[in-house]
């Protein structure tokens, strides 16, 4: 644009960067926006109590600023998210996110004193991502966990025979199918228009690691017959 009297009119709302070129009388318009590199989940289920919050959310691979978590959360809870450990500054609560109607109705979300207030109890995979200016999108999902590569029959398939189920309580373990063949072991949940090893995990000496933005994780071999069985509350896993 021209460096006119008139205001400059910004398109969107965000972090910005003004440059203007007081030789020629132009401006150049930019987002300034830097993803977070970390995100935490903490609330009435850590007491709000930064201690309690040990790890964070789980980077998606090749999605800078996105991050998701398998969660169960009790009635009433109330969560709120902060890109740096033990900060208060930042906080992305119900007023600072865009949260799809599908997503509110689903777990029964409302403001109250600016934090998400979830109404229906149960596991959720909680998903936040932020745009090029610093808009943020909440998302709960369904828990939906797969099974694939060849113990669950073949690639690139994700319906229900290779759902893994869902426990009914916040600390019971979700199981996968049993294996049908020989081969490695490979997990994960599904986000839209993001490919499944985006967010792939797997379980190594009974812990579940997640590859998150990291490499291709080491390959774990199992038998046609077992299953994977997986606990979200403490990230602990097994194969038998």
């Amino acid at each position: 644009g021209n460096c006119e009297p008139d205001a400059m009119i910004i398109s969107s709302a965000g972090n910005c960067l003004i440059e203007c070129n007081i030789n020629d009388d132009t401006y150049n318009i930019t987002s300034s926006f830097v993803p977070p590199a970390e995100m935490y989940i903490i609330g009435s289920p850590w007491s709000w109590t930064w201690d309690d919050v040990t790890d964070g959310m789980i980077p998606v691979h090749s999605n800078p600023g996105k991050f998701w978590r398998m969660q169960y959360l009790d009635a009433n809870a109330q969560i709120k998210f902060f890109p740096v450990h033990n900060s208060w500054d930042n906080g992305i609560g119900y007023p600072e996110a865009t949260i799809p109607d599908e997503n509110v109705n689903r777990a029964g979300l409302s403001d109250v004193d600016g934090n998400i207030s979830v109404a229906n109890a149960g596991w959720y995979i909680i998903v936040i991502g932020a745009d090029a200016t610093g808009q943020y999108t909440v998302e709960f999902l369904e828990p939906k966990v797969y099974l694939t590569g060849n113990p669950s029959g073949g690639w690139d398939v994700f319906d229900d025979p290779r759902l893994f189920t869902v426990p009914a309580n916040g600390t019971g373990e979700f199981e996968s199918p049993a294996f049908v063949a020989d081969c490695d072991l490979r997990m994960c949940i599904r986000l839209e228009n993001t490919n499944w090893w985006m967010t792939e995990f797997n379980i190594y000496d009974n812990v579940i690691i997640y590859r998150g933005d990291g490499g291709d994780q080491a390959a774990v071999p199992v038998t046609a017959g077992q299953k994977a069985y997986l606990n979200f509350s403490d990230n602990t896993g097994r194969i038998q």
